[in-house]
């Protein structure tokens, strides 16, 4: 039978003594569910279902989907494109999401020195190991440091990048419909990365009600 989680990294004994390994070690870090592993497994989607760079908000809205809402590819011009679906249960509510997505930003006044953050490492343990304010301050950037490739090639390859968020109103999408958005209860997040090598990418977010429950 297939393997259903991942083999997770060792904690280091400074970290195992923190009060907040038990949310590393207890909860395991499962495989693709049946239906993400088809699609993965059928290879890159045609680019010309892809969005195009100047049609790159039109996914920002409250209702109807793309032609592919999961998948990946590499574009003419040799730049990369991935689409990525998923649900978020209603019992776990917004204000929940963004406690976690602050929180995983402050480093916890125990933390071990060189073993990265684990409040990170606890959304995927085998990928993630830091993540961070860039010099404690927000406006600087956040940085991030994972392998992308679900640890297989070890923490020697790890990626360091450093996300900047912007305001889509900022490069053109229209403030009337951004204020539509917000009354539908549609949030939108926006940022580009940067990397210690050259290339960037471009990461836009819509989070919105789902017709069968949940976000």
């Amino acid at each position: 039978m297939k393997k259903q989680v991942y083999d997770i990294p060792e904690l280091t004994p400074a970290e195992k003594a923190l009060p907040v390994s038990k949310y590393y070690t207890d909860y395991p870090l499962h495989y693709p569910n049946p239906l993400y592993t088809q699609l993965l497994a059928q290879g890159a989607m045609n680019p010309e279902d892809a969005q195009t760079i100047d049609h790159c908000f039109s996914h920002l809205r409250a209702e109807g989907y793309d032609k592919i809402e999961y998948g990946y590819c590499m574009m003419p011009d040799g730049t990369g494109y991935i689409a990525n679906y998923s649900v978020i249960p209603g019992n776990v509510t917004p204000e929940m999401r963004m406690w976690y997505v602050r929180w995983f930003n402050i480093h916890s006044e125990h933390l071990p020195e060189g073993c990265g953050n684990i409040r990170y490492k606890l959304w995927n343990q085998v990928d993630h190991i830091d993540h961070g304010l860039v010099d404690g301050d927000f406006k600087k950037g956040i940085y991030t440091l994972e392998t992308l490739d679900m640890g297989q090639s070890g923490k020697g390859a790890a990626i360091r990048s450093v996300r900047h968020n912007f305001d889509v109103r900022d490069y053109g999408f229209p403030e009337e419909q951004y204020e539509e958005l917000q009354k539908a209860g549609v949030g939108i997040t926006s940022c580009w990365e940067s990397f210690d090598c050259p290339g960037s990418h471009l990461a836009l977010s819509v989070t919105r009600p789902c017709p069968l429950g949940g976000i």
